[in-house]
């Protein structure tokens, strides 16, 4: 997410007017949460496997069980905040804005279900996107990427710091 952020959209949002940007958006959103969905399981699994690990483990310490713990919240509350905050919000309003501007060519399963593939915008959401740009919703989409992508590595860096203390205390 980090290389999407940082260098696909500046160069689209120099030179792609809002129906193109809103497009390309919406084709990298769906491929990639397509994408990031093995990933989160399995670093979830690991997480977990870790952590259970630790807590039954004589030979670990509390920042070692600490550490883990970190690594393993880290993923549900991403999850959270990303069905509960982000796809009503702005992953809805973009999705919502690539309909208004494409139409019948951008096609959703319904509301009743989330992801990518369909429509999760709540009303005060349709209502933003109807009086934003592309590039504004971005802007907001950017930030809160950015946000999960700070939680993600302080997740990763709390069991990189949790299996570097315990191979230290093995030896």
């Amino acid at each position: 997410m980090v290389r999407y952020n940082y260098i696909f959209i500046p160069p689209l949002l120099l030179h792609t007017d809002d129906r193109g940007l809103a497009l390309q958006w919406l084709s990298a959103y769906q491929f990639g949460a397509r994408y990031v969905r093995p990933l989160a399981v399995t670093s979830t699994l690991s997480s977990a496997s870790l952590l259970f690990s630790a807590l039954t483990s004589t030979s670990s310490d509390t920042t070692i069980q600490i550490s883990y713990l970190i690594g393993f919240l880290s993923l549900p509350l991403l999850l959270a905040y990303t069905l509960l905050v982000m796809e009503p919000g702005v992953n809805g309003a973009l999705k919502y804005k690539a309909k208004l501007l494409v139409g019948k060519k951008v096609r959703f399963q319904g509301r009743a279900k989330i992801g990518e593939e369909h429509e999760t915008a709540s009303e005060a959401s349709k209502k933003w996107a109807e009086g934003t740009g592309v590039r504004d919703l971005l802007a907001v989409w950017k930030r809160d990427n950015d946000l999960r992508m700070v939680v993600s590595l302080i997740g990763g860096l709390a069991s990189v710091v949790g299996s570097l203390r315990w191979a230290s205390s093995t030896q």
